[in-house]
């Protein structure tokens, strides 16, 4: 990889040589033209039915490939330099999302090369199902209905199947389970479904198509394996096609060189500032874990009390509704099983309530639910600025006065910090071919405290890299943020309030930092240096020979 010498040259251009304009604009005012949430709304109708129609045939593959041009060479055609400032930013946010739709079809294309995908569109997002409304109940009995059909469209459709993709679907399907003692979100397919079939006991047409699809799965887990080895030996997308993904979805100014030197550097940083806060607490108890749910809820629940009482201490941000719930249940559950996550949270559960809960992703996620302008209320193609914000939060706490009086809590942050930053690391070299599925798992037991050696985290993990590189954006999210609130306080000296600062990024939305910057500030720097645009050609995809039915 060539060097990037020059980049402190670069962000020292973005700290100072930026506009000298006042914060007095009001974000997220008005509405766009009606053309282009019209335009929005049609776009994101026909991305849904793509993703519910079962039909990953080459032949709507293409359909949906020319849709797409439709759609962009309308988007493009639309005179957004004559709009304000505002409706070009929703015109942006909707390239985006095209630009997201580019890069699943162009690189991805899980239909063709990743077996798991077709999994996925069973199980993906079962969770709990021990509580199922007839309506629940019936949804999921018509998507697991289809799975005999649709794992044999599979076997047809994966002309590009890689090793590396059938390998984490493989573990998936085939490593023993014990339900109770792994979190929902961590269950193989094969255990979901019979857990489904078990909680199934009231819906017979339910518990019969969990059944036969937990079947269907094992099938295709036996076909896969007799296949491995006609399958391209790698999974890799290459870092050219990495880096167009974060410019041109992500509006990201780091590319993967950069992101691999500064995360290897705060990865080390993160575990030193860890070995200094446990040396300061070497005479102070350490934290032990909740021993039962009612103890671990207990601290949950009073962790999101702390968490909210210190936006108003210290002055860090102000709820802009008054029916945020009082508590939002944690989004991993008790379980006596101990996993990475488990063993953090089970000690001190408040590093997730800064990040998930209020005023994280609970909170931002409402927020931006009920933003006036459709097109940011609806908005998905990246989350690197909800997962930024996250992150951004955590290290927020450590730099405040949130863990004044709690030094142990110190190190579960610190943790919590190693753990991002590593992950970009192993993202990074999988997109570049470097390192497969058990070369990740590997490293994460090495370079992760409290990472057991069967710890079902690693290979959940393992599978995102390989299949979508997303966990990148908790990192390049906060040094965006970061870098807009330097860029604020330069730009207004002793006058800038950190509280609303964060609520005029709110009033914005959860939108790309280079978009709020130019809406909120005037200074459109960093998007023009970006130079977003249409995709760049392809790199070949690595051959395969074509898997036998």
């Amino acid at each position: 990889m060539k060097s990037h010498a020059m980049r402190w040259g670069f962000v020292a251009c973005l700290l100072l040589g930026t506009s000298m304009l006042a914060d007095t604009r009001e974000p997220g005012a008005g509405q766009a033209p009606l053309e282009l949430d019209a335009l929005a709304k049609e776009f994101r109708a026909a991305r849904r039915d793509s993703s519910q129609n079962a039909d990953f045939t080459p032949a709507r593959v293409e359909q949906q490939r020319t849709a797409l041009n439709t759609f962009r060479s309308r988007l493009d055609a639309m005179p957004r330099t004559e709009w304000a400032v505002a409706d070009q930013v929703d015109w942006y946010l909707l390239l985006t999302e095209m630009n997201q739709a580019d890069f699943e079809m162009r690189v991805l294309q899980p239909w063709a090369r990743d077996p798991g995908f077709y999994v996925s569109q069973l199980v993906g997002g079962l969770g709990q199902t021990d509580k199922l409304t007839a309506e629940q109940a019936a949804r999921l009995t018509k998507r697991l209905e289809r799975a005999p059909a649709l794992l044999e469209q599979a076997r047809t459709n994966l002309t590009d199947a890689t090793s590396w993709h059938a390998e984490v679907t493989l573990h998936d399907i085939e490593t023993p389970q014990d339900p109770t003692r792994v979190q929902p979100r961590y269950r193989g397919p094969v255990t979901a479904l019979r857990v489904l079939e078990k909680n199934a006991t009231s819906y017979p047409e339910l518990a019969r198509a969990a059944k036969t699809a937990a079947d269907a799965v094992v099938e295709y887990g036996k076909w896969m394996r007799t296949n491995l080895t006609k399958m391209a030996p790698k999974g890799n997308i290459g870092l050219d096609n990495y880096n167009w993904y974060l410019r041109n979805v992500h509006l990201s100014e780091y590319d993967t060189t950069q992101a691999l030197t500064l995360a290897q550097r705060d990865y080390e940083r993160t575990i030193a500032n860890l070995a200094f806060h446990e040396n300061m607490n070497r005479n102070v108890p350490p934290l032990e874990r909740a021993t039962t749910a009612d103890e671990y809820y207990r601290r949950d629940r009073d962790g999101e009390q702390r968490a909210r009482r210190w936006l108003d201490e210290d002055n860090i941000l102000t709820l802009q509704t008054k029916d945020v719930p009082e508590y939002f249940w944690p989004g991993v559950r008790w379980q006596e099983h101990l996993d990475w996550w488990t063993e953090t949270l089970f000690r001190e559960p408040l590093v997730d309530k800064v990040h998930a809960g209020v005023p994280g992703h609970q909170y931002d996620s409402l927020i931006a639910s009920r933003h006036p302008r459709p097109i940011r209320a609806g908005y998905t193609a990246t989350r690197m600025w909800g997962e930024g914000w996250g992150f951004y939060l955590e290290e927020l706490g450590l730099q405040t006065r949130l863990l004044a009086d709690r030094p142990r809590s110190k190190e579960i942050f610190d943790l919590w910090q190693a753990y991002r930053y590593h992950r970009v690391l192993f993202e990074i070299k999988a997109a570049a071919g470097e390192m497969g599925p058990k070369d990740i798992v590997g490293y994460q037991i090495k370079m992760m405290p409290l990472m057991h050696a069967d710890d079902s985290t690693a290979w959940m993990e393992a599978g995102i890299a390989i299949r979508r590189p997303q966990q990148i954006q908790y990192v390049l999210g906060k040094y965006q943020l970061e870098g807009l609130v330097a860029r604020a306080r330069l730009r207004l000296g002793e006058k800038f309030n950190l509280r609303e600062f964060h609520d005029r990024l709110f009033k914005a939305g959860p939108i790309p930092v280079a978009l709020s910057e130019w809406e909120t500030t005037g200074n459109d720097q960093l998007l023009k240096k970006l130079k977003v645009g249409a995709p760049a050609a392809a790199p070949a995809a690595p051959t395969a020979k074509k898997p036998t039915n």
